[in-house]
């Protein structure tokens, strides 16, 4: 199998100074903690020529609008009362970012069943609980050069944004990068609007597991199916069903403008 090779790792914090904030995780937050980070993996065609010029475009746009999304740049904290929250300061080190190479792996390798093995290679952060998240960054992203294209791999600590706020920072991150000046819509942080009930979590390792604190803890089983079906009978159900296609790019590509997205414990 071909590998992957990390040729640098850095940290991209906020472009201007933004001082000490915190912002409360809220009730419907605490038991993504116990969760995996969530990864997004997006694989983009070309441009290999370029690939240190895209990546510099990339930390660039990404230090931008973290000025708005502060919090990926921060860790989890508990305050005195030991609540969960998020915090920032601009002595964290901020986002990580990891530069590597797997140019003998084509996208076309990576489209096939056989293929699935790699794409963890290019995603970081395998098999790390979000409470890891005190220590470690809350938002970690690998940029990959492909032999036709490049890979951007991320793992979000999933207890502060859901589904649809990671689309909304990924289409904000594209914005700045694509020469907007500022982000179309700005993340929703009112606490107000949550139902909350302040709840103290302390969540000791179980005594027959390991402490991983290197991230070389073993990845998360992965299981796949594929299902099969003669002409004969796709004949048959598409006679008796009206089968409709969903529209994936607008399912992924857009966030929802209402309801706005949950950002650092938002309904």
């Amino acid at each position: 199998m071909a590998s992957v090779k990390i040729l640098s790792k850095a940290h991209v914090k906020p472009k201007k100074p933004i001082g000490r904030r915190e912002c409360q995780l809220v009730t419907f937050d605490l038991p993504y903690i116990a969760f995996y980070y969530n990864q997004k993996l997006l694989i983009y065609k070309g441009g290999d020529s370029d690939f240190e010029e895209r990546v510099k475009k990339l930390e660039e746009g990404l230090g931008v609008v973290l000025e708005e999304f502060y919090q990926l740049a921060g860790k989890l904290g508990k305050d005195e009362e030991g609540v969960f929250r998020v915090e920032y300061d601009d002595d964290m080190d901020g986002v990580e970012v990891e530069v590597a190479a797997a140019e003998e792996i084509g996208i076309s390798d990576l489209i096939v069943e056989e293929g699935t093995e790699m794409l963890k290679e290019l995603v970081p952060y395998n098999g790390v609980l979000n409470f890891e998240g005190l220590h470690r960054p809350l938002l970690a992203v690998q940029l990959t050069k492909l032999r036709d294209g490049l890979a951007m791999g991320l793992a979000f600590n999933h207890a502060i944004l859901d589904g649809s706020a990671t689309w909304h920072f990924i289409n904000s991150w594209t914005e700045i990068c694509t020469g907007a000046q500022n982000i179309s819509a700005q993340p929703f942080l009112d606490r107000c609007k949550a139902r909350n009930t302040r709840v103290k979590l302390e969540l000791p390792p179980p005594s027959d597991a390991p402490i991983y604190t290197n991230g070389d803890c073993p990845a998360p089983a992965r299981h796949s199916e594929c299902a099969s079906s003669s002409s004969p009978n796709q004949t048959s159900i598409k006679s008796n069903q009206k089968l409709t296609r969903p529209n994936r790019t607008a399912r992924n590509r857009s966030p929802p403008s209402n309801p706005s997205p949950r950002t650092c414990g938002g309904p």
